[in-house]
C-alpha cells in the first residue's frame, strides 16, 4: 500500500482519494483498521482508544478480508446513523476523546470511515466502562495491526509525550495546569496499580510483578515528587 496515499486520505477522506487508496493494494497497519461491517460498540471503542494513544488512525467499514489476506471491496448494506453509533461508542471512551464518522459512496457501494485524530494534550486515553471486549480503566495502544493493553513502557512513553508537549507549548504553566498534570500522574499511578493487580490475579511470576513495580510505578512516583517540587516553587515565586 502506498503510504503517501494513506497520509493524504487521513487529511481528506473524499471519494477520489478513497478510490486511490483502494487501488493501492490496501492492507491493515498501525494507522488503518479494515472491517467488513460494524462491530459491537465496545470493540470499536477499544480500537479507537488504541489509535488515539498511538498517533491516530482510521477504521474503514465495508471491506472484507479473505482467508489469503487479500481484501474484497464489498461495501455496507447501508449507512448506520452516525449520531446513534457515536453515542453507543462514546459510552466506553473518555469525554475528551473526539472522533468523526464519515460516509463515502464509491461505485454504488457504501462505506463508513471512523477518523481518530492524535491529540497529545489528553494522553493517555483510558476506557470509561467495561464491556465484553473492553476492560474499564485500561489504556490500549496500537501495535502493527493489533490493539493491545498498554504495558508499563507504553504508559511511560505516553506520559512523557504529554508532559514534554505541555512544556514546549507554554512558556510557563498556570497553577491549574500544574495541578492537572499532577492529577494525571496520580491517575496513571492508579492505572499501574490496577495493572499489577490484574497480573497477580492471573498468576504472573512474582519477579515480573516486582520489575513492573520498580520500572513503572517507581518512575511515576519519582515524577510525582518532581512535579510537587515544581508546584511549590511556582507558588513561592508567584506568592500565591
Amino acid at each position: 500500500m502506498d503510504n503517501d496515499i494513506l497520509k493524504l486520505f487521513e487529511r481528506n477522506t473524499n471519494p477520489d482519494i478513497f478510490k486511490k487508496l483502494l487501488e493501492s493494494n490496501i492492507e491493515e497497519n498501525d494507522k488503518l483498521e479494515i472491517k467488513e461491517k460494524w462491530l459491537d460498540p465496545d470493540r470499536i471503542a477499544k480500537i479507537i482508544l488504541g489509535f488515539a494513544n498511538t498517533n491516530g488512525g482510521n477504521i474503514i467499514l465495508g471491506i472484507k478480508e479473505r482467508t489469503d489476506g487479500k481484501f474484497d471491496i464489498t461495501g455496507l448494506d447501508g449507512f448506520n446513523d452516525k449520531a446513534n453509533i457515536k453515542k453507543r461508542i462514546k459510552k466506553y471512551l473518555p469525554r475528551v476523546l473526539e472522533f468523526e464518522i464519515t460516509n463515502i459512496e464509491f461505485e454504488d457501494k457504501k462505506f463508513q470511515i471512523i477518523i481518530i485524530p492524535y491529540n497529545i494534550e489528553y494522553l493517555p486515553y483510558v476506557s470509561n466502562n467495561e464491556g465484553k471486549n473492553i476492560e474499564i480503566n485500561t489504556v490500549y495502544v496500537r501495535r502493527d495491526t493489533s490493539t493491545l493493553k498498554a504495558g508499563f513502557e507504553d504508559l511511560q512513553e505516553l506520559l512523557n509525550t504529554r508532559i514534554e508537549n505541555a512544556h514546549s507549548n507554554r512558556k510557563e504553566l498556570t497553577l491549574e495546569a500544574h495541578l492537572n498534570e499532577l492529577k494525571l500522574l496520580y491517575r496513571t499511578l492508579n492505572e499501574f496499580d490496577t495493572l499489577l493487580s490484574y497480573e497477580n490475579s492471573i498468576g504472573y511470576d512474582q519477579d515480573i510483578a516486582t520489575d513492573l513495580e520498580i520500572d513503572g510505578m517507581g518512575f511515576i512516583r519519582d515524577t510525582i515528587e518532581i512535579k510537587k517540587e515544581v508546584i511549590q516553587k511556582f507558588i513561592k515565586k508567584n506568592k500565591i
